[in-house]
């Protein structure tokens, strides 16, 4: 049983690691690429053309 439960908490610690590291090269590449910039500058984007098409919409109707 001690030898499972050693497997066991070393199949977790592995996956903890991985996690982390998966994390922060997934933040690194993101910033480096400028992703996460690219996606915010899109957001407002997006909300910018729905102020427009209210704004249009609006005028349309008086």
């Amino acid at each position: 049983m001690d030898q499972v439960t050693t497997g066991i908490a070393a199949i977790v610690i592995f996956l903890v690691i991985t996690i982390g590291i998966f994390v922060i090269c997934r933040e690194l590449v993101c910033w480096y690429w400028k992703i996460n910039k690219s996606i915010e500058l899109q957001q407002e984007i997006a909300q910018s053309l729905k102020e427009i098409a209210a704004t249009l919409k609006a005028q349309r109707q008086t």
